[in-house]
């Protein structure tokens, strides 16, 4: 447990040196929200393989919906320390360790190597590769025969349809004595698509019934995220008076990542963040009324 509090002090002092707007939320599947031209979600562990792949869904989800990339950096995988400059995955999460993480935020060093399945890989320029092999006219079974791999793998690299192991692309490095091997884009690591899920909140249910798209949140600082083509909105439902505790730092994340939010209530209460009570969910007939009750509420 210290060590997870010293390694999420790294992270967080090391965005704030680099100018990031951050907040910290430490919820079950995200630790830390931060802003500067993009937005990361950070999750920070001890030992990747605590993370579970009901939070990566979770992750990867308010990541498509609020246009953020999803990164985790830890210190261990399967009882072994990460290894500089590698990038690692859990369940298509691109995870680093904090001396990565500092070059990458702090210097804008991206790391080069994934580590997969045991194996180290990493990605070549398929293009400059194809262009070198054709200058020196040279077959696609001579370089197979050199990298002791099949002529289809060679076609594969050309066209990026295959990882290509590190050994393998050092070889060719030194083959053609240019440089070959590309950064990984840890920003761009992987498309996530938020799936709609059903819900049993009525009133979200409702939400839906004047076509906004619901997306529930689970065991996070707001409920959900509602969305149309023009709108994502931040969105808690309190049933319960202490389900309030939290709001000032669902303000700091309306901040940071420039969405607006909203407290969808029963009761009124005395809030920075608006709320709308239940009882004007229940009169609108059309999405236009709840956008129009939502501008008078935020203006």
């Amino acid at each position: 447990m210290i060590q997870k509090k010293n390694l999420l002090y790294d992270v967080i002092e090391t965005l704030k040196k680099a100018k990031y707007l951050t907040v910290l939320v430490e919820c079950k599947f995200l630790d830390i929200i931060a802003k500067r031209e993009y937005i990361l979600l950070i999750k920070v562990l001890e030992n990747l393989n605590s993370f579970k792949e009901e939070d990566s869904i979770e992750l990867k989800k308010l990541s498509s919906l609020l246009n953020a990339s999803p990164l985790i950096v830890s210190s261990r995988y399967d009882g072994i320390y990460l290894l500089d400059n590698v990038v690692y995955e859990r369940y298509k999460i691109p995870a680093i360790n904090v001396e990565t993480f500092k070059k990458f935020i702090l210097y804008s060093i991206n790391p080069r190597i994934l580590f997969f399945k045991g194996k180290f890989y990493v990605k070549i320029d398929s293009r400059k590769l194809r262009m070198l092999r054709e200058e020196m006219k040279l077959s696609l079974k001579e370089i197979a025969e050199k990298l002791n791999v099949s002529r289809e793998m060679i076609y594969r690299y050309e066209r990026e349809i295959s990882r290509i192991e590190y050994r393998k692309a050092i070889h060719l490095e030194e083959m053609f004595a240019e440089d070959l091997i590309l950064d990984i884009n840890i920003l761009n690591y992987e498309k996530y698509e938020a799936k709609k899920e059903k819900t049993n909140d009525y009133i979200f249910r409702k939400l839906e019934r004047i076509g906004l798209e619901i997306y529930p949140i689970k065991k996070f600082l707001f409920n959900a995220i509602t969305r149309d083509e023009n709108l994502v909105i931040l969105t808690k439902r309190v049933k319960k008076r202490n389900e309030l505790e939290n709001i000032s730092r669902l303000l700091e994340i309306s901040k940071v990542t420039e969405k607006n939010a909203i407290v969808i209530s029963k009761r009124n209460y005395n809030l920075d963040i608006p709320l709308i009570n239940e009882d004007e969910i229940k009169k609108i007939k059309t999405k236009e009324d709840f956008v129009n009750i939502l501008f008078k509420k935020i203006f």
